[in-house]
């Protein structure tokens, strides 16, 4: 998926792979570059706080995983 805007652009990229017949992994791949010296500071702001985001990043991706699940288990029954 392309991420094109004023400021930034970029890519990103869901693989899901399948570990099992009930286990499937997830994998975020993001790809973002400033077009502005404003969008430049706010992504050096970002990498300065790397750890947080990405713990909120794991837990949105975690949620979206179990929602994923939800709709599969009440679409086989």
């Amino acid at each position: 998926l392309g991420i094109d805007g004023q400021a930034i652009e970029g890519s990103s990229v869901l693989e899901l792979l399948p570990m099992s017949p009930r286990r499937t992994r997830m994998r975020l791949v993001l790809d973002v570059r400033p077009k502005t010296l404003a969008a430049r500071l706010f992504l050096n702001t970002l990498r300065l706080a790397k750890g947080r985001v990405q713990v909120r990043l794991e837990k949105r991706l975690q949620q979206m995983g179990r929602r994923i699940e939800e709709r599969q288990a009440s679409a086989t029954v």
